[in-house]
């Protein structure tokens, strides 16, 4: 929100110089809006209902040895195509999926951080950039 007054920004001149600019370079790079040409319609393609869903199948709920191969599939339901899906274990990225079947094989051992109960995370994107997330536990014995 603009400050009540806008000098009394701390920043206010530095900032503002540089955006006056920036816009007296590029005005002409966009059209003017009013209340006239404001958007009158809705998006139709990015609604809650065009987010992908997507399902962690075959990782099994019992604990998987240290040295021992984690296996799984992702499954996804969207009304577009999915572009990618990224595989995260602990909030660290691990791999990014881009083809059919999305499946997923590692393991434990050669994860920096892993821990006795670990949170797998997948986000896919479809071609329209919505996303879709899934969680699943990952159980180890060290």
């Amino acid at each position: 929100p603009t400050p009540y007054k806008s000098t009394n920004d701390s920043q206010y001149t530095n900032w503002e110089y540089g955006v006056q600019k920036w816009w007296a370079n590029n005005f002409m790079k966009y059209g003017i809006v009013s209340s006239k040409n404001i958007p009158t319609v809705y998006d139709q393609i990015h609604t809650e209902n065009s987010k992908p869903v997507l399902t962690i199948i075959g990782l099994s709920p019992l604990p998987y040895k240290n040295g021992e191969d984690v296996s799984f599939v992702v499954n996804s339901l969207s009304l577009n195509p999915i572009k990618k899906i990224d595989v995260f274990i602990n909030n660290t990225y691990l791999k990014s999926l881009k083809s059919t079947p999305f499946s997923v094989s590692f393991s434990p051992k050669e994860i920096t951080g892993i821990t006795n109960e670990n949170t797998i995370r997948i986000v896919g994107y479809d071609v329209n950039d919505e996303t879709g997330e899934a969680t699943a536990v990952l159980k180890i014995n060290n």
